[in-house]
């Protein structure tokens, strides 16, 4: 078999892209805060439906188009890409426009979500939340009002009109999401080392501690639901102008939930570097298995289309059994930030 190494490495870079900032999301919540949030897709899939409704319809306004933008939507999209390859700060201001109302609504979801934290314990909210991130996804399938239901709907080529056409578009495609993860990484650095990261720390560690001085639980666990919330619906809606359509179908708990969920457990929650190497580890063997899946299949001799699935549970199972904390290990932090002492002159 001959391998396509620079097609391979953009698949992983394009992957690995979006995996990050949604494992970043996560870390906020899980690896900082440590609430169980088994629905990530809720967020996540809202900000995807941001840029499936909203940008189109806008751009359908401002350009005088006619039309029912669900029934006709192929035409319709097809007229405003013509126009944004004329008009690059259109491009821009609609997708600047998107990621702020996308990142808005995952906030929202993300803040409502955290209400029933404040009552039930964590294996009882990590299934409602995993309810609660379905129940949008089924929304969106059965109300084609939104996304077009079960046929979807194609989002304005933003990327086409800002980066160009051509053979190199999804390379330049990939360092811009890589640019988005980065600066999502550098966000969380600072978070975990700011007032408000010692906050979710504490909260994670002991929440009695917590309440007895003074501190409402709910607000500290709304602030990390609302940030990890806005960081995927960022993330969502940079996903759907890079896929190039939104189908309310593919955003399943497997893939934009529990995934991202493995990611972080296998690099280490509450760390920024095992964020990155869990997500990195995670799309590069994904891809490669992918690539191979059918030879290794004719080996073991079942169906290789299941491979993937088992040989991620299984190395779940063994980081569980052998390291739980991780590949990186979250380094002890002081819950407060010691002050100076004062120079003897």
């Amino acid at each position: 078999m001959v391998v396509d190494i620079s097609s391979l490495i953009l698949a992983i870079l394009l992957d690995f892209s979006v995996y990050l900032m949604v494992v970043i999301s996560l870390n906020v919540e899980i690896g900082l805060t440590g609430v169980p949030n088994f629905g990530r897709v809720l967020a996540y899939a809202g900000g995807a439906f941001i840029a499936g409704a909203v940008p189109g319809r806008i751009l359908q306004i401002i350009y005088g188009l006619h039309g029912d933008y669900i029934l006709n939507n192929p035409s319709i999209i097809a007229e405003i890409n013509d126009k944004l390859l004329e008009q690059p700060l259109m491009a821009l201001a609609i997708l600047i426009l998107t990621l702020a109302l996308a990142g808005i609504v995952g906030a929202t979801l993300g803040y409502i979500s955290s209400y029933p934290a404040l009552r039930l314990r964590e294996d009882y909210l990590g299934i409602l939340l995993l309810v609660a991130g379905t129940s949008l996804v089924v929304v969106g399938i059965t109300y084609p009002p939104i996304v077009g239901g079960t046929v979807g709907v194609q989002v304005p080529a933003v990327f086409n009109a800002l980066l160009g056409q051509g053979a190199s578009l999804y390379y330049k495609i990939s360092i811009l999401l890589l640019v988005f993860s980065l600066i999502m990484l550098l966000l969380f650095n600072l978070i975990s080392n700011s007032p408000m990261g010692r906050a979710f720390r504490a909260v994670r560690e002991n929440e009695d501690l917590v309440e007895v001085l003074g501190r409402d639980i709910g607000v500290i666990r709304g602030k990390a639901m609302a940030l990890g919330g806005f960081l995927a619906g960022v993330a969502g809606s940079l996903y759907a102008f890079y896929i190039g359509s939104v189908f309310a179908g593919a955003f399943d708990n497997l893939t934009w939930s529990f995934n991202p969920y493995l990611m972080l457990i296998l690099g280490g929650a509450g760390t920024s570097i095992g964020a990155l190497l869990g997500a990195l580890i995670y799309s590069t063997l994904y891809h490669v298995i992918d690539l191979y899946k059918q030879t290794i299949g004719y080996y073991l001799h079942f169906d290789a289309v299941w491979l993937q699935y088992m040989l991620f549970g299984l190395v779940l199972t063994i980081i569980l059994i052998l390291r739980p904390q991780g590949i990186v290990v979250e380094k002890a932090k002081p819950l407060v930030k010691p002050k100076a002492k004062d120079q003897k002159t």
